[in-house]
């Protein structure tokens, strides 16, 4: 069965995006330029940036999004458009706020909001507020000009009432009504409306939505797919109506990424995540299970007992660092800021750290919803000039090439991209020893090392070690590239190659 297409499902492309989806991108350029495949990725979830956002990633890919097959958008022809902004009504002003602008009555009372894109300069959306300077509109336009979507928004929550999309000559392609229930905006129904106005299909969840979609994109039966999905647990049901649908011109693959049980983690007796109950449904359609750790693979077969599972790990990516200033006694910590990365350990970590070595610095790159609340934790504990937050940023190889070392303290991960990174770019790591990935690739003494999960005082003895043990800082750097050799893109890619070729000859 010869392969004439392969996918990959992902919700969106933003600007600071997850691991995730960053690692999707990493694997569309390693079938590329190592296997000779044009993957295309696919998106749910509405974008009206999209085009900016693969821009951001540098994605090659072709990159389609539901929402823009709804609206019958063909940015193959499509052209870009000017818009004027001015104000709507007689003596009302503009004033410039940075890069956007703000209107106002002439009483002064606010009335819209525009932002506009800090890289192209294009409109970005239009906030309305009424007298109240409550949200109660947003109008969102595309980055070619056009207006995209209108969301008509419940004042008091400033959440979406309903949502219309255009296509775009301007006509509704796409209604949504939504319901606010205890403190949650979710999906009550969704319409598709041809030109003259007319429903001709609705859904009820995204799912749904997301079903009839992919059936348009597989519908050429004489046609051979793969689709890998890097949302799983998501998407699993919308997979498992796929296949039984008699779409066995499609095989599908899921792709973990994370740890999939939680309570004393224990991978083969403890409770199986909400995410990852799939693997224990007996009617699951997946043609292929891939994890990032030989560990994790051998311990899903023993407890689930399941057919077809893989082990392949994220493959390196090229290194181009520029010159950069190099500081011996700054630590870094990449990853998201929420719970299972333990930042509230590495803040304990580092306060014993700040008493050995008061020069000493961590900086925490990533955002999340942790960060306003393990600020206030660092002020108590007057660290505030000692700990800071960085933000996001895409720059990782300059940031592990100008510290001395890198933390891991999460209590569970999939593999860890940040482990990996801060190895290939010869920035020993000091992690706490979790399932999976950073047992994979540290070994404990020669590139870093490895201490007990959620043993704080181990961790800051560790890096107290390195920052002070004259010549260990430069003896683990040196072993550090040479450690993750193995996760060389040839040696990933001849591994996928394996797992298309029993997939297309089974």
């Amino acid at each position: 069965m010869p392969v004439n297409d392969v996918f990959f499902m992902l919700r969106s492309v933003k600007s600071e995006t997850a691991g995730i989806e960053l690692a999707a991108f990493r694997r569309a350029k390693l079938f590329k330029d190592y296997l000779g495949i044009d993957v295309t990725l696919i998106t749910n979830e509405y974008q009206h940036d999209l085009l900016e956002r693969c821009d951001d990633y540098k994605i090659k890919s072709r990159v389609l999004n539901m929402y823009n097959y709804f609206q019958e958008i063909n940015r193959e022809v499509e052209k870009p458009r000017r818009i004027l902004i001015e104000p709507m009504q007689k003596g009302w002003s503009i004033e410039r706020i940075r890069n956007d602008l703000r209107i106002c009555r002439k009483d002064g009372v606010l009335v819209m909001y525009c932002v506009f894109s800090p890289k192209t300069q294009r409109l970005s959306f239009i906030n309305f507020f009424n007298d109240k300077r409550k949200k109660i509109r947003r109008d969102c336009y595309d980055t070619f000009g056009f207006l995209s979507c209108r969301q008509e928004l419940n004042p008091e929550t400033e959440r979406e009432k309903e949502i219309f999309y255009y296509r775009p000559d301007g006509t509704v392609a796409i209604h949504e009504t939504y319901q606010f229930v205890r403190g949650k905006n979710s999906l009550k129904r969704m319409e598709l409306i041809n030109r003259q106005g007319k429903v001709f299909k609705f859904f009820n969840r995204l799912n749904e939505a997301l079903l009839y979609w992919l059936k348009q994109l597989f519908s050429d039966k004489n046609k051979n797919y793969i689709l890998i999905g890097d949302r799983t647990p998501e998407y699993h049901a919308t997979y498992t109506y796929l296949k039984s649908a008699n779409f066995d011109n499609v095989k599908v693959i899921h792709q973990l990424h994370g740890f999939h049980v939680y309570g004393d983690k224990t991978p083969l007796t403890s409770p199986i995540k909400e995410n990852y109950e799939f693997l224990e449904d007996k009617k699951m359609k997946a043609d292929a299970i891939i994890t990032l750790t030989e560990q994790q693979r051998s311990d899903i077969i023993t407890r689930y007992n399941l057919p077809n599972v893989y082990a392949i790990p994220h493959p390196l990516q090229e290194v181009h660092v520029g010159n950069v200033n190099f500081n011996p006694l700054t630590v870094v910590m990449i990853g998201r800021i929420v719970p299972a990365k333990g930042h509230a350990k590495a803040i304990d970590a580092f306060k014993i750290v700040v008493e050995k070595i008061p020069q000493a610095k961590l900086l925490f790159y990533g955002v999340g919803s942790l960060q306003a609340e393990l600020q206030a934790k660092i002020a108590e504990i007057n660290l505030s000039n000692s700990i800071i937050f960085k933000g996001f940023s895409p720059n990782v190889a300059e940031i592990f090439s100008s510290v001395a070392l890198s933390i891991c303290t999460s209590d569970s991960e999939g593999f860890s991209l940040a482990v990996q990174e801060s190895l290939q770019n010869n920035c020993p790591v000091v992690s706490f020893d979790c399932y999976y990935g950073p047992r994979d690739m540290i070994e404990d003494g020669v590139n870093g090392y490895l201490v007990p999960l959620g043993d704080v005082e181990a961790l800051a003895d560790r890096i107290i070690k390195i920052l002070t043990e004259p010549g260990l800082r430069d003896k683990l750097s040196a072993n550090c590239a040479r450690s993750v050799e193995k996760f060389s893109p040839n040696i990933v890619a001849s591994k996928w190659a394996k797992v298309f070729d029993e997939l297309t000859n089974s």
